[in-house]
């Protein structure tokens, strides 16, 4: 069951949340779709294997663009899909697990390969701020005391 109430401050959040939800996965399938992370790595590795990765490339930022045009509808009306609002803040708070667990993990010293050097230095800060992004929707959404905490901290204290 999730927590979304008739009150206003609580929709505005969930629904600031949302559209950055919905700015944030169309940009990153904008980012998926042009190749940037992996056009470094085109003249490190074979043909066949950079066309593999870039077919891993547009599956994720199809799959990006299907999450922007969901989270879309799910901010136009929160009170009307609240139950399948809860249910992507628990796959968010999971997804957030994954990427915590993807930014403690070194890649490039369990696998020794060359192209690994093309690897975004700042990639696990980045996969960081996206699972406290996720926590912070779970939070919201699910938790009448984060709600209450968070304005009670962004309100300093005023009544």
């Amino acid at each position: 069951m999730t927590l979304i109430t008739n009150r206003p401050t609580n929709q505005r959040v969930v629904g600031w949340l949302l559209r950055f939800g919905v700015v944030f996965m169309l940009a990153e399938s904008v980012f998926h779709f042009s190749a940037l992370r992996i056009s470094g790595a085109r003249q490190l590795w074979p043909t066949s294997a950079w066309y593999y990765a870039l077919l891993f490339n547009w599956l994720w930022a199809s799959a990006s663009l299907l999450i922007a045009i969901v989270l879309y509808y799910l901010q136009r009306d929160a009170r009307r899909y609240r139950d399948l609002i809860g249910a992507v803040s628990w796959f968010g708070l999971f997804h957030a697990g994954v990427l915590t667990y993807f930014s403690t993990v070194s890649i490039e010293q369990k696998l020794i390969l060359p192209s690994l050097y093309v690897w975004n230095p700042y990639y696990s800060v980045q996969l960081r701020l996206e699972a406290a992004v996720l926590v912070v929707f779970f939070a919201v959404v699910q938790f009448p005391l984060a709600k209450w905490v968070w304005r009670a901290v962004t309100s300093g204290g005023e009544r």
